[in-house]
């Protein structure tokens, strides 16, 4: 399989990184996964991918400090980067992150979203910080009120794994 592009997936739980990380991968991604956010930092940093799937709530630090650290860094500042949180969309309004993965997510939210990214790439070439947040907040919070679909969508409403 050609491979589309490299992904960082930054999650302490093992389960949730080997999920997300065999459908990127089952998407055409070459996946690195880290457990903590020194850890995928560093590796962001020493291979810049194309997508950092960041975690919110990481042992060693948030994913707030995960964030500022990739978009401050002029190898990795063009990267699409995701939140990945079972919190409410608020709680982390302030952080610079091109789109929300809500927890729990199938396989579908994380196709959904991959597809959506590389939309915009192609569109509007590599991603600039926060350039689509306001729409991805506006469809997190239609979801949170149950008046629209949300990125990641309930657990299993694709049908599919989890």
């Amino acid at each position: 399989m050609e491979r589309s592009g490299h992904a960082v997936v930054i999650e302490d739980e093992r389960d949730v990184l080997d999920l997300l990380s065999g459908h990127l991968d089952r998407l055409g991604y070459r996946v690195t996964g880290a457990q903590t956010g020194e850890r995928g930092v560093a590796l962001a940093l020493s291979e810049p991918p194309d997508v950092v799937v960041v975690d919110f709530l990481l042992p060693d630090m948030d994913g707030r400090e995960v964030v500022r650290r990739l978009r401050g860094d002029a190898r990795t500042a063009p990267c699409a980067i995701v939140l990945c949180s079972v919190l409410d969309a608020t709680d982390f309004a302030d952080v610079p992150a091109d789109a929300v993965l809500a927890k729990p997510f199938g396989k579908a939210a994380v196709a959904e979203l991959v597809r959506r990214l590389a939309e915009r790439r192609s569109v509007n070439g590599p991603p600039t910080v926060g350039r689509h947040r306001q729409a991805d907040r506006a469809q997190a919070d239609r979801a949170q009120a149950g008046r629209g679909p949300r990125t990641g969508g309930p657990a299993g409403a694709d049908g599919g794994e989890q």
